[in-house]
């Protein structure tokens, strides 16, 4: 069926969701496909695996490729100083696609803070990780300048007439 269907081609990128597999297509046979990673490891899938999974071809029509991230701030600071800190942020990184639609979108409120997502639109989706790490280090470098505080696991707990400060974690079970 991959064969007739075509669902990408030799030299796609894609991903195939419940095997976590990312990478370039190299060779589509009669029987298997052949990925290879971005770590340079090759992956050998029966087309019957492929065939009854989600597949995501980043290939296709164009390369540009929207990059997000998920910050969540804690309660306190207003939502649009918040909104405007990282898209001005955002727009001093020089990778940008700015003809496209740079967005910041207040998502959800959650237990420990406002959770919002930031979006761009890079020129190639090879650099997706690179853009991703330039994002959240953009995006973290200012709202640390700005002193917005980011949610921790740590509780800390003020005794005020005795000076005291007491700082409990969250273990991680990880």
């Amino acid at each position: 069926m991959l064969l007739i269907d075509r669902p990408f081609r030799i030299g796609d990128r894609i991903r195939i969701e419940k095997l976590d597999t990312w990478g370039d297509v190299i060779e589509i046979g009669w029987r298997s496909t052949r990925i290879l990673t971005r770590d340079n490891r090759l992956v050998v899938i029966p087309n019957s695996a492929i065939g009854i999974d989600m597949i995501t071809n980043y290939s296709i029509l164009d390369k540009i490729f929207r990059v997000e991230t998920d910050v969540v701030v804690s309660y306190g600071p207003d939502i649009e100083y918040v909104r405007n800190l990282i898209i001005e942020a955002m727009k001093h990184e020089d990778w940008i696609m700015y003809e496209n639609p740079v967005q910041v979108l207040l998502l959800e409120f959650t237990g420990s803070g406002m959770k919002f997502k930031a979006r761009c639109w890079i020129e190639n989706y090879v650099e997706t990780r690179v853009s991703e790490d330039r994002l959240n280090t953009a995006i973290y470098k200012a709202l640390i300048n700005a002193n917005i505080a980011m949610p921790s696991s740590d509780i800390i707990i003020h005794f005020a007439d005795q000076g005291i400060e007491l700082t409990i974690s969250k273990k991680d079970d990880n």
